[in-house]
């Protein structure tokens, strides 16, 4: 062989050892790289801990890509401690080439959450040197979280234990043993060192009533008879007894026989603590006299005490099954509306109506609270009955409300006269507001009241309790009223007070002086009617007589010659007759029966034709002033005798006047008259209200002194020393006769003024007829009349009178009689000519009569009195006329005519 082959055999033999050696590494690389790749999280870092390579385990457990983690180095993925204590285990491996015991890291994953890795770290060696550091491990992220769930658990048991007061217990049955945590010794007040373990230490400590109950119950729990669940009391080494709640597992070995009795001790002392008051409060509720209601959120009842059934009329079985809007008709909304606003204001007040079973509604005052008792919502409420509260408030009410707005005033004041109530009444009566007068005294409403007074009627109201004086009071605006004040003393929650009521007496000083004044008026008029009734049946009688010298001499001059001596003397007994007959009219116009012939009058016309008489009667230097209303309404009257009224008015304003200058005014007008202003007149009683026209005649003489004012009006009284007194007194009569009112206003040194009140006529006069050219004179009559008059000088004059207006006449002396006369000699018998004031039977009750036996029987009435009054009696029953006493022949001659022939007196109208 040569050199040649040999170095080439050589160069071939290491060939193959070096493909050999390469195939071998290889192999050994693919089943690196295979173990590296099947095992968890592998690392292959430098000594500064910079990743050389991770297999695709440890990649996915972080969240990386290859080529991301080998930038990055192990002490980056660590939080706190760790990067030191990493590069200290890195720094020891190298040092002392050991293998480290498993280590645990928190590693941070990509996605920023932990993972939590238990790794073995070795070297890895290149040429026999440490290359690179080696971890393996894997992911303990799991079972550290058990752990850490397990750790919080027994933390948690801990704190339960210890927070809810619960002691653990071990009994060993076998040794009779028992074993105690820390709780225990707290439950049983003992120290650790005093308690040695034994089953009969524990017995010791059980109060004696419950030690025999306790163990029972322990052997029971053993033999399996029943579950260890008992209470019982144990004496703590200091005296005082705690409830124990004691529960318990028997643990048994495989032959069924109780090796340990495990449990738990818990202190229930405040528990039974709580339950006996809660039994004392239950007792409370249901003896209460309020309704107590337990609710939920919704309205049902949930608890309802005994009161609330008795009120309610329902048992407590019904009611719990009722809701609250079963028994509050009224309520605006659903209790489950409201329990949000309990909820958030904690507890409030209300009041309400509850229904019971029958149907009865009462008022009720509920206090409700929010309860949160177990983790539920309750709302606890308690109702009263207010109907007896309710009451003495509306009657309090209806107090308040009648002293508000009585017409006295009300008001309190204290022993020292503040005002501490007034009414509604008495601000208003002194002006002031209430806030105003709470501040005042009685000092400052009464100016009369000293302190001395005061003090004396304190003194008098605690002896009395009541009474009753007058006084003045001072409004705001400084006006000061009378006032009577009735005090009442009074004392309440030992406090002294006074309750003053208080009236205004102005209205009622005014009424006694209007009536004081009536009153006087009243006994003037019944004098004056005493007087009027006195001068009227004076000249009813003189009449009587005058008509009989009047009508015998009117006789005597028709059948005597012109030429005779005698019929001077005859004619001045007529005209002497005449003058009395006038006398007698104003007697008896003062007693207002006088003779009226009514027509329609124009006030205004009336005085304006009287002008010149009036201007020439009245003194020289007296000037006569008119101020005549204009378009005034007619009046119904005698025009002769209102005309008398005017005239004697001015002549005695013109007397008043005297020698001195002065001015007589006459005024017209109308004016609408109440009731209260007649009242205060001379003139009729219960005249009408309403319009009246007014005639004044006023003077600025010397004027009428109060005595003077209180006799004017009487017949005969006079100031004038040739006077008869009757001119006033007949003024008076006319205008009582007219339905109408007189006023007098006069003052010394002031004047005087007489006021006229005729009523105002309430349809147009009608013009007065004229006469138709008839003849009085002329006429005369025919057929028989009866004459009726109780007076034998009126009948023998009548009968001649009326014979010689030829007629036949026949008599009666009354009323029975004429009625007699008349039944006998009714076909005879033309008309009656009746008096109207008789004995026995007068005129009116005999003209009933005769209308009874003959509805057509024709009467003329004669009597000395108005004729206005007589018709007015006699309206509408069939009176044909009227002749006033004492009548002349032409007088009887032209009423029997117009009775007769139907026209009206003294005219040619026929009446129809």
């Amino acid at each position: 062989m040569t050199t040649q082959d040999s170095s080439e055999r050589q160069s071939n033999r290491r060939s193959a050892e070096r493909r050999q050696a390469d195939r071998a590494l290889r192999e050994c690389e693919e089943r690196y790289r295979a173990l590296f790749d099947s095992v968890d999280c592998v690392f292959l870092l430098d000594f500064e801990g910079r990743f050389l390579d991770a297999n695709p385990a440890a990649l996915e457990l972080l969240g990386y890509e290859h080529k991301e983690i080998l930038a990055l180095s192990f002490s980056s993925l660590l939080d706190d401690d760790q990067p030191a204590r990493a590069s200290g285990v890195l720094a020891e491996l190298k040092e002392t080439r050991n293998q480290k015991t498993p280590i645990e890291f928190r590693l941070r994953r990509k996605t920023g959450e932990n993972a939590d890795v238990e790794l073995k770290a070795s070297l890895v060696f290149r040429d026999g040197q440490p290359y690179a550091v080696l971890g393996v491990g894997h992911d303990i992220t799991e079972r550290k979280g058990a752990e850490e769930a397990l750790r919080r658990a027994n933390e948690r048991l801990l704190l339960a234990t210890a927070a809810g007061g619960v002691g653990i217990w071990d009994l060993d049955v076998l040794s009779n043993r028992l074993t105690w945590d820390d709780q225990m010794f707290c439950l049983y007040g003992m120290e650790p060192d005093n308690f040695g373990g034994a089953y009969e230490t524990w017995k010791a400590r059980v109060h004696p009533e419950d030690a025999k109950r306790g163990d029972a119950e322990v052997q029971m729990a053993l033999r399996g008879e029943k579950e260890f669940d008992t209470e019982f009391r144990v004496i703590w080494p200091s005296g005082d007894v705690h409830h124990i709640r004691a529960r318990a597992q028997v643990h048994r070995d495989a032959a069924g026989q109780p090796t340990r009795l495990i449990g738990t001790n818990y202190d229930v002392t405040e528990r039974k603590e709580l339950e006996e008051s809660l039994r004392r409060t239950q007792f409370v509720v249901d003896h209460s006299q309020e309704q107590i209601h337990w609710l939920s959120p919704e309205g049902r009842f949930l608890y309802v005490n005994e009161a609330g059934c008795r009120r309610l009329g329902y048992s407590r079985e019904e009611l719990l099954g009722m809701t609250v809007n079963d028994i509050a008709p009224t309520a605006p909304r659903p209790w489950s509306s409201r329990f949000q606003e309990i909820r958030e204001r904690g507890s409030f007040t209300f009041e309400s109506q509850h229904r019971t079973k029958d149907g009865e509604i009462f008022p009720v005052e509920v206090a409700v609270s929010y309860v949160n008792y177990g983790g539920q919502e309750y709302s606890c409420a308690s109702a009263r009955d207010i109907t007896e509260r309710k009451q003495a408030e509306e009657l309090l009410r209806l107090t308040q409300f009648s002293v508000d707005r009585a017409a006295d005033s009300v008001f309190w004041t204290d022993s020292d006269g503040h005002l501490i109530f007034v009414s509604d009444s008495t601000c208003r009566l002194h002006g002031y507001s209430r806030d105003e007068m709470l501040g005042m005294t009685l000092f400052d409403i009464d100016p009369s009241l000293s302190a001395e007074r005061w003090a004396t009627d304190w003194k008098r109201m605690k002896e009395q309790g009541s009474f009753t004086f007058e006084t003045v009071s001072r409004l705001k605006d400084g006006t000061v009223l009378p006032v009577e004040v009735t005090v009442n003393y009074l004392e309440f929650n030992g406090k002294e007070y006074n309750c003053a009521f208080v009236r205004d007496i102005t209205d009622r000083l005014r009424a006694d002086e209007e009536r004081l004044l009536l009153e006087r008026q009243l006994q003037q008029s019944q004098r004056l009617e005493s007087l009027g009734v006195l001068a009227g049946g004076i000249a009813h009688d003189f009449n009587n007589i005058l008509m009989s010298v009047l009508g015998n001499a009117e006789l005597a001059l028709t059948g005597l010659s012109p030429a005779s001596p005698a019929r001077e003397n005859l004619l001045e007994i007529t005209a002497s007759s005449r003058r009395a007959a006038d006398l007698c009219r104003q007697m008896l116009a003062y007693s207002g029966r006088g003779h009226f012939v009514t027509e329609a009058i124009d006030l205004r016309a009336l005085i304006e034709d009287m002008l010149g008489l009036l201007q020439s009667t009245i003194s020289k230097k007296a000037l006569l002033n008119l101020n005549m209303g204009k378009n005034l309404p007619s009046m119904r009257g005698d025009a002769s005798q209102v005309s008398q009224v005017i005239m004697n008015l001015v002549i005695n304003a013109s007397e008043a006047i005297g020698e001195r200058s002065g001015v007589v005014t006459i005024s017209t007008g109308v004016t609408e008259c109440t009731g209260e202003y007649l009242k205060k007149t001379y003139g009729e009683r219960n005249l009408a209200t309403g319009l009246y026209l007014t005639l004044e005649v006023s003077d600025t003489g010397a004027g009428m002194d109060a005595e003077t004012q209180k006799h004017l009006f009487e017949p005969f009284f006079t100031t004038k020393f040739t006077g008869r007194g009757l001119g006033l007194s007949a003024v008076l009569g006319i205008v009582r006769g007219h339905q109408g009112a007189l006023r007098l206003y006069s003052e010394l040194g002031k004047g005087t003024t007489f006021k006229i009140l005729f009523p105002v006529s309430e349809t147009a006069a009608e013009s007065l007829a004229r006469a138709n050219g008839a003849s009085k004179d002329d006429w005369r009559g025919e057929g028989t009349i009866l004459l009726v008059d109780d007076e034998e000088t009126i009948r023998t004059l009548g009968v001649r009178m009326l014979a010689s207006l030829g007629f036949t006449v026949l008599t009666a002396a009354d009323g029975r009689e004429a009625l007699s006369v008349y039944a006998e000699h009714r076909d005879e018998i033309t008309l009656v000519l009746l008096d109207l004031t008789m004995p026995h039977m007068d005129g009116e009750q005999t003209f009933r009569e005769l209308r009874l036996i003959d509805p057509g029987v024709r009467v003329v009435m004669s009597s000395g009195y108005a004729e206005n009054d007589i018709t007015a009696r006699f309206a509408g029953k069939g009176l044909v006329g009227f002749v006033h006493k004492p009548y002349s022949l032409a007088e009887l001659a032209e009423q029997l005519r117009a009775a007769l022939e139907g026209v009206e007196p003294g005219s040619g109208t026929v009446r129809t």
